[in-house]
This record gives C-alpha cells, structure tokens and sequence, in this order.
C-alpha cells in the first residue's frame, strides 16, 4: 500500500429535507472531511464534527464509528458568527482530534520540526466539490497538491502555519483534517484556507505540537 492508501474520507449522519415533501426532514450521509492513520491513532481536524453527528469512515470493508473509538485528544478552536475561526495564538491551541486506532501499519510518522524555507510538500485529500449532488460516498474525488512555505507572515501563530498550494484547493470545503508530508513525514494537518485575497495558502496545523499532545519522545 501507498502512503495516500492511509489516508480517508469521513463522513457523517446529516439532515435534508425530503425531495417529495421539504416539510419533512431526512437523514443522509454526507462527506465531510479527510483523517489518517499514524502508529497506532487516527487524526483528522477538530472543526470537521461541526457538521452532523454519528461521524465515521471506512477501514477493510467495514464502517468504523468514531464514538466507538478512544478519545485520545481534541484541540478546538473558537468561531465567530461567520463560521471563521479565531485565537490561533497561543502555544496550547489546536485544531486536531486524535484516536486511538491499532493494528494499521501506516507508513506516516510525525516530524518533530516545523517546515522550513526551500522543502516542498504534498497534501492529498478526498473533496467533493466538482460533483452536482453532497451527500453519498460516491460523489467524492481525491485530489493532490503540492506546497511550499509562506515565509513573510507578519504574525504568526505558535502552532499553525501557512503554505502556498499548487493547484489551488478546490472551494466548498472538503480537505480539512488531511496531511502535509514529505517521504512519509507528516509536517502538518490541514485547518482551512488564508485570507480570502490569497485562494492559493491553507492553513495547516504542526505536527509538532501533535507529537506533543501525545507526549512522543524522540529516539
């Protein structure tokens, strides 16, 4: 298996309204994020439970729920009326929910250090936005990108930083809780797009601060 073969779309239990009567609310499954394995946890972005309940994914053919699963960690940040995050700084916040997840032998191991100038970087996500329909667990594509470092942000935050993406992350949401790595080393989990003037940077947050929410010593 490949290293992207370790990385999964989640999904989750949302309510609609009912195509043969809108008074009538039904539920459906609806993509709504990416996670992936590490050691023996399962990661994915904090904010994505935002949307619906019952959240899962899919491991060899089986649905796995993740209420079923240890809690090991969550990280959340605050949202304002708008939907956008806000008190990045700071050097306990986060944006991160981690599991505990055993016997995956995934290939993806943390990085103790932050990205740094002149590395280049993948993120490979599950998204759903070029397909007509939402919900289903056929209407999504997986997507590759490539990044390198902003380097010239005025006020940065402890534990989050940003990186330009080539092609640019497709709009409507989707990729939220997938890695930022190189040769297998996850260097960061992705929190949302920048600055509206700026389509091309994502947010990621440090694996770094990942590693020491779960107390890794380095050998």
């Amino acid at each position: 298996m490949n290293s992207s073969d370790y990385i999964v779309p989640l999904f989750a239990t949302c309510e609609k309204e009912s195509p043969l009567n809108h008074s009538i609310k039904i539920n459906v499954p609806r993509f709504i994020g990416n996670g992936f394995f590490v050691g023996n946890h399962f990661i994915t972005a904090a904010h994505v439970f935002r949307e619906g309940k019952d959240h899962y994914f899919e491991w060899n053919n089986r649905k796995v729920e993740l209420k079923d699963l240890e809690l090991v960690e969550i990280r959340e940040l605050e949202y304002d009326n708008s939907g956008r995050p806000y008190g990045h700084h700071g050097s306990d916040k986060g944006d991160v929910a981690i599991f505990k997840f055993e016997g995956v032998h995934s290939p993806f191991r943390l990085s103790n250090t932050t990205p740094q100038p002149g590395m280049s970087f993948h993120c490979d996500f599950y998204h759903k936005k070029q397909y007509p329909k939402e919900e289903g667990h056929t209407n999504i594509f997986f997507w590759r990108t490539e990044g390198h470092l902003v380097i010239e942000d005025d006020d940065p935050a402890e534990n989050f930083f940003g990186m330009y993406m080539n092609p640019v992350h497709p709009e409507g949401g989707g990729s939220s809780g997938s890695p930022l790595y190189e040769e297998n080393i996850v260097y960061g989990i992705l929190h949302g797009g920048g600055p509206i003037e700026h389509p091309e940077v994502c947010v990621f947050n440090s694996a770094s601060f990942i590693r020491r929410l779960l107390h890794y010593q380095d050998r």
